[in-house]
This record gives C-alpha cells, structure tokens and sequence, in this order.
C-alpha cells in the first residue's frame, strides 16, 4: 500500500469516527432531554379516522372507528389484552360453576355511569335484557343466546346462567365484535332513539359532542372508587384528558397543518394541559 492509498484510508477512518462521534452525542443529548421531561397528566389528543362515525349506539355499532370510540366511552365485566388474556374491567373477579353452565362475576363497588347512576349488577343485567330481546334488533344478541338467565344477586354481584357450557363466553364478552358495553339504562330511556347521539357509560372517556366530521370526548371526575389500570393516575388523581377524533379528511383540510405549526386547533403543543374538569 503506498502512501496515498494509507493517507486515504486515515482520513476516511477519522471521517467516520467524527460522524459516530457526534451522532453519539446527539443521541445522549436528546436521551437526557427526553428523559427530563416526565409525562403529565392531561392534555388533547388528536385521533385522524379514516371513515366518519355514523353513530355512537354500543346496540348497533357500525365500523372500526365507532368501536374504538365506544371502547373508551363504556366499560364491560372483562377485557382482553393484546396477548388474548381476559382481564378484569368493572368486574373484580368471576367464578365458574355447574360445569361451565353458571358464571358469577363480583364487581368493583360503587361504579358511576357518566350521568351519576349507579353501575352495578341491576344495570349491567338490564344491557343483557335489552341486547336478547328482539324487539331491540341488537346487533350482538345472537352471541348472547346460550344465555338462558340472568340475576343481580345483590349491588356487586351478578349471576349468569347458560343453557350449556360455552367455551368463548369470556372471549365473547371481553372482545369479540365490540365485547359486551354497558350503558346507562337510565340514558338508554330518557334519550330513545337519539341515545345514539348521546351515548352514556362508565368508561375512562365521557362522550361530550358530535359533529359530522368530528366528535369530541373528555375525561371526566372519577367515577370508580378502584385505582383501575387507565381510569385515574398512579398517584390516584384523575386530571382531565380530551381526545378529538376527526376523519382524515378534515385533518387534510388544515387540522394537520394546525398541528404541525403548533398542535391541532392552534394551540401551542399538540397535547395541551387542561385546567380543572367543570
């Protein structure tokens, strides 16, 4: 190797350690900054769906987007993680009897549904009566149909009999289609038919207002008396979040440059602290 070709090869060798050196650096940096900043409860979060929500009726959900939505207004006696474990939601812990025929869930007590009514074992047995009559066309009875009874034991308890053993009926409650959502009954009959625009349930996200293009929700207070995994803090506090869901095609229209600029609808960062909820 002559000179040249060494005096090449150094420079090329000194070349690339300067480049790790500073990406190594830049990596460091951003680390310890990012690091720094520790979350804070609260805040707007923007959502970009790629189809409008026709409705918010958990009886007669249509499309992904309305599911997501629904899943975070409402809460169900289970829930399935990403693994496919059933895990508790506003049931505690459940028993299964009578060789799979009876199943006995023990509720978390004292739930709140958004509009201050009690979410206990009579409301959640009055969703199961309303889903398995047909008068009501719900769109999930017909995987509720090896139920053959229903009975609120007392306020946390709630007993489920089944005509035969049924291999998926956690499954089936927890998550398949939209799992089973419990609504407010109280809600259900005041609103009717509009209930769909005015959906009410216990879950982490009260439904606050909807418009063609757009719906917006909000946490509210702490309406559980457990510390459930995402209903309030670590710490136990429950500081107000909003979420904005928004067909894609509006975000296209200037919300997405909004948010690039300095977060969605002008604000100063894409997610926002909030005061105090109303």
């Amino acid at each position: 190797m002559d000179s040249r070709q060494r005096q090449t090869r150094i420079s090329a060798i000194i070349r690339v350690s300067v480049i790790l050196g500073v990406v190594t650096g830049l990596l460091g940096f951003l680390g310890t900054s990012l690091a720094a900043k520790e979350p804070t409860p609260g805040g707007t979060l923007t959502v970009g769906l790629a189809a409008d929500i026709a409705h918010f009726d958990v009886f007669h959900a249509i499309g992904y987007e309305a599911y997501w939505a629904l899943e975070n207004i409402h809460s169900g006696l289970v829930r399935v993680d990403p693994q496919g474990q059933i895990l508790p939601d506003m049931a505690t812990s459940w028993d299964i009897k009578d060789d799979g025929r009876t199943y006995v869930f023990h509720l978390h007590p004292g739930i709140l549904f958004h509009d201050g009514t009690p979410a206990n074992a009579e409301a959640i047995k009055w969703n199961f009566e309303y889903i398995l009559d047909p008068a009501n066309s719900a769109d999930t009875r017909v995987f509720y149909r090896p139920i053959a009874a229903v009975e609120a034991l007392d306020d946390t308890t709630l007993q489920i009999q089944l005509k035969e053993p049924s291999a998926d009926f956690l499954m089936v409650l927890g998550g398949y289609y939209t799992g089973f959502l419990v609504a407010s009954p109280t809600a259900v009959q005041r609103w009717g038919k509009d209930y769909k625009f005015h959906p009410v349930g216990a879950g982490p996200f009260t439904f606050v207002e909807w418009t063609p293009l757009q719906a917006r929700t909000a946490v509210s207070g702490p309406h559980r008396a457990q510390d459930d995994e995402g209903r309030h803090d670590a710490d136990g506090s429950s500081a107000r979040r909003r979420t904005r869901l928004r067909h894609l095609d509006s975000l296209r229209n200037g919300a997405c440059a909004g948010a690039r600029a300095g977060g969605a609808g002008g604000h100063q960062s894409h997610v926002q602290r909030l005061g105090p909820a109303d």
